[in-house]
């Protein structure tokens, strides 16, 4: 009769190795769990963030002085911290771009809200449109 420990020995490594890979996955994943947070986190705010700036927008007909405290421009660029609190486009880490659009029909008008990272990474774009006002 043969003995069977090299078998029952061979079998423990396998079941080791198994045991190692599956590890070595489930570090990985909580490894980029982190960053996926933070994505997720970011996405967030600016989602918030830019339905804010959207209803601002909507809200004075498209008329992108009130963002900007009174200097007509034709693009808005709004910047925040890391905390989502309002700073300065050059200190920032995500930023908040108002793009008006162009639009065919009379009375309508259009714009881009869009979040991104100081990066170039776009976290969240929404359009928004509005009556025109007529002073007649």
């Amino acid at each position: 009769m043969k003995n069977k420990a090299p078998l029952a020995l061979m079998e423990q490594l396998i079941m080791l190795l198994v045991f190692a890979l599956a590890a070595a996955l489930c570090l990985q994943v909580f490894a980029r769990s982190g960053s996926i947070s933070r994505r997720c986190e970011a996405q967030a705010f600016a989602a918030t963030a830019v339905q804010n700036v959207a209803e601002t927008v909507k809200h004075h007909h498209g008329d992108l002085s009130a963002l900007t405290g009174g200097s007509d421009t034709n693009q808005v660029l709004i910047g925040y911290d890391a905390q989502w609190q309002e700073t300065a486009p050059e200190n920032a880490e995500y930023l908040i771009l108002v793009t008006p659009e162009e639009t065919s029909l009379t009375g309508l008008g259009k714009a881009s809200v869009t979040a991104r990272t100081c990066a170039g990474e776009e976290l969240f774009t929404v359009a928004v449109c509005w009556q025109e006002v007529r002073h007649e």
